[in-house]
C-alpha cells in the first residue's frame, strides 16, 4: 500500500490522535477536552527526527527530551521523543516523536483550538488537524 493511499492518511490521523492525545495527559496531567485540538505532521523515515531537529525554527522550542524505559529497559531504541509546554490554561503543548527509524511526527497540541487564529494562513491545514474523542450520551 502506498503512503498517499487514503486508508494510510486515515490511520495516521488515528496515530497522531491517540498519541498526542496520551503525551498531553502524560506530561500535562489534563485530558484534552473537546475545546481541544492538534495539528501534526509526519514523515518516514527519509526524513527522521535528527533532520526535524535540525531546522532553525523548531528545535529551540523544545525543551525536554526524556528518556523512555519500561523496568530497568530503556526503549530509546524503539520510541523518542521531545516536547516543550506552553503555560497557558488550558495548557498547550509540541511533541516530536520517532518509532525508531521508521515514521517520525510532529504534535501540537492545543488546549483550546478556537484560541488560536494563525490556522486560516496555513494551505490544507484541516487535512494536518484531529480533535479529541467527542463521546455521545
Amino acid at each position: 500500500m502506498s503512503i498517499d493511499h487514503p486508508e494510510f492518511y486515515e490511520a495516521s490521523k488515528t496515530v497522531a490522535r491517540k498519541l498526542f492525545c496520551a503525551l498531553y495527559y502524560m506530561w500535562t496531567g489534563r485530558s484534552l477536552t473537546s475545546l481541544g485540538g492538534i495539528v501534526f505532521l509526519w514523515t518516514s523515515n527519509a526524513h527522521g527526527m535528527d533532520q526535524l531537529l535540525i531546522t532553525e525554527n523548531l528545535r529551540p522550542l523544545l525543551a525536554h527530551f526524556p528518556p523512555i524505559q519500561r523496568g530497568c529497559s530503556m526503549l530509546s531504541d524503539q520510541f523518542v521523543f521531545a516536547y516543550t509546554l506552553i503555560d497557558a490554561d488550558p495548557p498547550s503543548a509540541l511533541f516530536v516523536v520517532q518509532f525508531t527509524d521508521s515514521v517520525a511526527m510532529i504534535g501540537a497540541v492545543f488546549g483550546d483550538i478556537l484560541g488560536v487564529g494563525v490556522f486560516d494562513q496555513i494551505p490544507d491545514v484541516e487535512n494536518h488537524q484531529v480533535f479529541p474523542y467527542r463521546w455521545t450520551e
